[in-house]
Order: C-alpha cells, then sequence, then structure tokens
C-alpha cells in the first residue's frame, strides 16, 4: 500500500490526470456491466412470473364477481319476507281453532267428548287409541316448518265402533258441534258377529 503511494506521488500533473481518468472509466464501465446483468436477471424473473401467471389463470378460468339474481335482490327479498308473515298470521288464525296441542287436558277432554257422542248416538266404543298426540310449543312460539307441521301433523284418534248405519251417519254429522273441528279421514264397515245386524266399524278422526 505504501508502495503505491509513492508510486503516485512521484507522478507528475499530467500522470496523475490520465490515471485518475482510467479509474474512472474503468468504475463506470464495472457499474455498467454490473447494471446489465443485474437488470437481465430481473427481466428474467418477471417473464419466468409471467408464465406462472398464465399457468395459474389458464387452469381456474377467468375468475368473475358474482352477480345477485333479480329474484334475490334486497326489494323482494323483503316482499317475500312481508309475504311469508302475513300467511303465517293466517296460519296462526287456522291452528287456533283446532285442538291445541300444548296441552294434554285440552286432548283428554276431546277423548271423552268423542266417546260421550257416541254414546249418545247408541254407538258402543271397544277401542280409542291416539297417534300424533305429542306434546308441541304454543303456536305463538313458533314459525316457518315448525309451524306447517303444528297444522300439517295433527293428532289421529282411531275408534272401533258398534252400531247401526243410520247412527253412525249421525255421529258423523255431529262431529262439527264438537268443541275443536274434526273430520273423518278413514272409515271401514262389516257385518257384526250378532244377530241384532250391529255392525263393526273402524273410525279415524283427526282434529
Amino acid at each position: 500500500m505504501n508502495w503505491l503511494r509513492l508510486k503516485y506521488a512521484g507522478l507528475d500533473s499530467r500522470e496523475r490526470k490520465q490515471l485518475l481518468l482510467i479509474l474512472i472509466f474503468s468504475l463506470v464501465g464495472g457499474y455498467l456491466f454490473f447494471s446489465a446483468w443485474l437488470w437481465q436477471q430481473m427481466f428474467d424473473a418477471e417473464k419466468m412470473a409471467n408464465r406462472r401467471e398464465n399457468r395459474i389463470e389458464t387452469r381456474i378460468g377467468k375468475i368473475e364477481p358474482p352477480k345477485l339474481e333479480k329474484g334475490v335482490s334486497e326489494a323482494v327479498l323483503k316482499q317475500q319476507l312481508e309475504l311469508q308473515a302475513l300467511l303465517q298470521g293466517d296460519m296462526r288464525k287456522l291452528a287456533a281453532a283446532l285442538l291445541p296441542l300444548d296441552d294434554a287436558g285440552a286432548r283428554e277432554q276431546f277423548k271423552l267428548e268423542l266417546a260421550k257422542l257416541a254414546e249418545l248416538n247408541s254407538l258402543r266404543v271397544s277401542r280409542l287409541k291416539t297417534a300424533n298426540s305429542d306434546i308441541r310449543p304454543p303456536i305463538s312460539e313458533i314459525s316457518g316448518a315448525e309451524l306447517r307441521r303444528y297444522l300439517v301433523e295433527r293428532p289421529v284418534f282411531d275408534l272401533a265402533l258398534s252400531g247401526s248405519y243410520l247412527n253412525l251417519l249421525h255421529f258423523v254429522n255431529g262431529l262439527q258441534r264438537l268443541t275443536y273441528r274434526a273430520h273423518v279421514t278413514d272409515m271401514s264397515m262389516e257385518p257384526g258377529e250378532s244377530t241384532d245386524g250391529r255392525l263393526k266399524i273402524q273410525l279415524r278422526i283427526q282434529v
């Protein structure tokens, strides 16, 4: 290092300027060479990234944001909710006229009414069974599918009776006078074993 300093100190002014120009051009040339190499590396990396992006786009296709159909717009949704509320109000009014399913006492009282109506019309009751009589929440606390089930899956009373056909007609007509609405969904008859002309009757009543 001292040798270079001594060598440089022994040069005249002109030689010193020439040496400085050589050093400057060397540094500039080296910098340009390094810049060109670095730019080439960046260019290659960009091409590689573009190829990868193209492959991804080719695989998944063109992705577009989902478009809501007109039928599910906010205005239509609000209209449907209002209609649903209106229908559920009508369903609750209808359910109020039917046997309540949140009160086991009401069901037992209705069974007693059926038995008395049969007795009033000279029909003998040999069987009275119920189905779909599980206790459910009050209609004021349910909605949607549960409210629909409340109206569709109603309790059923299966009766085995014996008596005349005319007495059976009076019994069926008398159902409309009971506390809750009731209608016959299934009925079958066959001659009885006794000689008094009484029929064996199978009756299903839904309330």
